[in-house]
């Protein structure tokens, strides 16, 4: 992925590599993640064209066209040997001078032979292997567009070798048709997205309890160990630390009536939804005065869906159970709750990542409403069971004390077998907190 500025104020995001899309019904998710510092003020964003998408029709290699493939490895080379396909001219210097005296030419070459080449600024038609090759290692061809520079670029090197693609219809894209658009999308997003300094809700001393976790169990502000992916009733738990002053502007004298009343409104996941099991309730840490409801709008053909819990409080003492004057770290809990699908690290569906915002004046007209906290939660959903057969351990080649990652070079070891659901499993996560003394500078503190 490569970003790509621009003389406008709006920015650009290439994607290289992408294969071929399938139609209707498989649904495509452009997404994308910003982090700002908490203390740090960052201007509105511009989002009328994010999103927006162009669709070009494209010109094939068929029938009617030579391909000469161009590489360096052997591996390469022996697979289009092997194939009936390929006549392999060979590792012939003087041929590849002689293709720069063709008209027209088409130049594939295997981008993991030539990522000098790649990185420079010149437009790539990207395409994946046809998906009727036998051999799914060499899937990452690309179609030259500036062939003279290409093949003057080949003279660096001396292992260079050429075959030829006897005539036959291909999905390997040479460029685009003479009325190239074909569709563009109008992106359907809020003008700009507005920043605001947001609040430091976070309390990591002691670094037990997560700012949100799930746990299976009837109503309960006890914090989790994270927050769990299961078909089975949760209480959603959240832990933060947030003042009185950092969530309304209201006084803090008991009984202190709010005009339309206080809000806290967390957003998430759709994924994330209420049970029928059970009437809604959050539980306080003292007998609660809020009220919370829950709105879930999850259809495919809805535009932005989400899950919407909304605490409502009429006064400052509703308030002051989980947000105190003198800010402590507090935790209430809401049930009950599903969370069903394990989260990603991505910007896409499965993102579990959690926004809070509190407004006074929630019930009343827009132009009545004082928004005054926002706090962003990166929230990861995990298995009840732990992988008990996974073991972490420091690996230090110079210390023969008690490690603890502060003497270089440190590693971080990783060993065991995965199994509950290891086939279900593509990667492994591994999430730091309270890094000291890893990337601490031991002169400068």
């Amino acid at each position: 992925m490569v970003e790509y500025s621009s003389s406008t104020t709006n920015r650009q995001i290439g994607c290289t590599g992408v294969g071929a899309l399938s139609k209707s019904p498989v649904v495509y998710y452009v997404g994308w993640k910003m982090f700002f510092p908490y203390d740090n003020y960052q201007a509105s964003i511009n989002c009328s064209q994010f999103g927006l998408l162009k669709i070009f029709t494209t010109t094939t290699i068929n029938a009617n066209n030579y391909a000469y493939y161009l590489g360096r490895g052997d591996s390469y080379l022996n697979y289009l040997k092997s194939s009936s396909n390929f006549v392999v001219i060979g590792r012939n210097s003087t041929y590849i001078n002689y293709m720069t005296t063709f008209p027209n030419i088409n130049l594939v070459v295997l981008s993991s032979d030539f990522q000098e080449f790649i990185s420079s600024p010149e437009t790539l038609f990207i395409n994946n292997r046809p998906v009727t090759y036998s051999n799914k290692a060499f899937n990452d061809v690309y179609v030259i567009t500036q062939n003279l520079a290409f093949l003057t670029y080949m003279s660096l090197f001396t292992d260079i070798y050429c075959a030829v693609l006897i005539p036959q219809n291909t999905d390997i894209v040479n460029g685009y048709d003479t009325l190239p658009l074909i569709a563009s999308t109008t992106p359907k997003n809020t003008l700009t997205i507005t920043t605001s300094n947001s609040q430091d809700w976070s309390d990591f001393t002691p670094t037990a309890n997560p700012i949100v976790s799930s746990v299976a169990s009837s109503a309960t502000n006890t914090p989790g160990n994270s927050l769990l992916a299961s078909a089975s009733d949760q209480s959603l738990v959240f832990t933060m630390k947030a003042g009185y002053s950092s969530v309304t502007s209201t006084a803090t004298t008991a009984g202190t009536a709010i005009t339309n009343n206080w809000g806290m409104m967390i957003m998430m996941n759709p994924a994330i939804t209420q049970s029928v099991a059970a009437p809604l309730a959050i539980t306080e840490s003292a007998a609660t005065l809020l009220t919370p409801s829950v709105t879930t709008v999850s259809s495919p053909s809805s535009y932005n869906p989400y899950t919407l819990i909304t605490l409502r409080g009429s006064n400052s003492t509703a308030l002051q159970t989980s947000f105190l004057v003198a800010a402590a770290k507090k935790s209430f809990g809401i049930y009950p709750f599903i969370v069903t699908p394990f989260s990603s690290i991505y910007s896409d569906a499965n993102n579990m990542d959690i926004m809070i915002s509190t407004v006074d004046g929630i019930d009343g007209p827009q132009n009545k409403m004082t928004f005054n906290g926002y706090f962003l939660i990166n929230s990861f959903s995990q298995t009840a069971t732990s992988a008990g057969t996974i073991q972490l351990g420091y690996v230090n080649y110079q210390s023969s004390a008690a490690m603890d990652g502060s003497k270089v070079p440190t590693l971080l070891r990783v060993r065991g077998t995965i199994t509950n659901n290891a086939t279900t499993l593509s990667s492994l996560v591994i999430f730091f907190d309270a890094l000291t003394p890893f990337f601490s500078n031991l002169y400068t503190g």
